[in-house]
Order: structure tokens, then sequence, then C-alpha cells
């Protein structure tokens, strides 16, 4: 090879070394976010032989770990470098079962798609789990439908929960935060219509 080529050579392989160094110093860092729900106390005496299957359901977009945002009806943006630990729908699941396993009510919890003979089955079907933009203000939104059926089949409730918290600020911290506080008012309130339906069957 001719000393010039080769001079043209080593300036290419260096033009695209330092592209890719600064390149990689431009990429925003990552941040991840949790939940924080408050503990409800100690677990209640189980006093039942009840069993109690979790199938949560959601749209694809979370089933994803990357936050959601919203700024429309009609427009949904994720966000690039900022995600959950966990998607939404595991969120969800694994709150739940964490919370219903205290009850007292089930002597075991599960979560799958598949529910086993003789269990109850509680569907979640998870509608919202993002921040809304409207206007200049963001609001924390979550929404979930729940369906709970004895082994037979029969309907022993079906609720919804939805709530919005303004937050102090656009920062995903704040929206972990207020999502916090969300989940665990509509797991409150879950539970309790929860165990008037387990109690008393329609």
């Amino acid at each position: 090879m001719r000393e010039s080529n080769r001079r043209a050579y080593r300036k290419v392989i260096l033009g695209f070394v330092l592209a890719s160094v600064f390149a990689g110093c431009s990429v925003p860092q990552t941040k991840i976010y949790s939940l924080a729900l408050t503990n409800g106390g100690p677990a209640a005496k189980i006093e039942t032989d009840a069993s109690l299957d979790l199938v949560v359901r959601s749209p694809r977009y979370l089933s994803q770990p990357y936050i959601a945002l919203r700024t429309s009806p009609y427009q949904l943006e994720i966000a690039r470098y900022s995600k959950w630990d966990a998607t939404p729908a595991e969120m969800i699941r694994d709150s739940f079962r964490s919370a219903l396993s205290a009850t007292g009510l089930f002597r075991e919890v599960k979560a799958s798609n598949f529910v086993p003979p003789a269990y109850y089955s509680l569907e979640i079907y998870l509608q919202k789990f993002e921040r809304l933009d409207n206007g200049g203000d963001s609001f924390a939104d979550l929404a979930f439908d729940l369906d709970l059926s004895s082994p037979e089949g029969k309907s022993l409730y079906r609720g919804s929960f939805k709530k919005k918290i303004r937050l102090a600020g656009r920062d995903f911290r704040a929206l972990a935060e207020a999502m916090s506080g969300a989940l665990a008012e509509g797991i409150d309130e879950a539970k309790a219509k929860i165990a008037r339906a387990f109690k008393n069957p329609l």
C-alpha cells in the first residue's frame, strides 16, 4: 500500500473513531423510575382454603417499560430515555398480588394467564398508566377495570377505578410519586370491594 493511501486510510479510521466517541458522549443517560407503595401493615390470618389467580391485560404500549406520555386524545408518545423498573402491567400485577396476599381472604394468590381449576379469578384490565399533558398542566393518569369470578365462572364483582393526580412539574420523579399514590388508592378501594364480594357473593 502506498504511503499516501496509508495516510488517507488512517484519517478515515481516526475520523470514524472520533465520530463514535462524540456520538457516545451525546447520548442521554437512561433514567429508571420506581413506584413506592406504603406498607399496609401485617398480613391478616388466613382463614380460608380459597386460592386466587390474577390475570392482567393491557394495551401493547403498557407491556413495555418506557414511560408513556399522552399529549392529546389522539397522540401518545413514548419516552426514549426514561422508563419504569418494570412494565406497568407487571407493576399492577405484583402490587395487587402482594396486597391481596395480605388480606387473609386467600390461601394462595398467584399470577398467570391460565386460571387453574378451583381457583377464583381476578382479571385486571389496565387501561391507562401514563402522564397526561393538558395545556400547561401534567397529571398521573391511572385507570383499570376489575372482574372477580368464582371457580365456577360466576361473576362476583365488576368495577372500575380512575384517578388523575396533578403533578407539581413535568419531571418523571413527580410522576412516579403521584402514580404511587394513585395505585395505592386504587388497590385499597379494590381490596375492600373484593372482600365484600368474596364474603357476601350475589
